[in-house]
């Protein structure tokens, strides 16, 4: 699986057009957009933020050495 993190929906955007992935709807509190190879997560601006997300969904999935975790966005540290 490729997971990827991004703060905002400006930058999701066209990952999400390009990678056809739907809204996950059984995750409520965060906006999370998957395919079957690709899970998305919108985690909100700044550390703490995506700290918080990131820790959430991983801990809902089996992680493998395989997998891959990504952090794309357009500006920050």
């Amino acid at each position: 699986m490729i997971y990827i993190s991004v703060a905002l929906g400006v930058e999701a955007k066209p990952i999400i057009k390009y990678f056809n992935l739907k809204r996950d709807n059984e995750i409520k509190k965060l906006q999370v957009f998957k395919n079957e190879r690709i899970t998305l997560i919108v985690t909100g601006a700044g550390i703490l933020k995506s700290a918080i997300a990131l820790t959430h969904i991983l801990s809902q999935n089996v992680i493998d050495e395989d997998d891959i975790f990504l952090n794309i966005g357009i500006c920050g540290a």
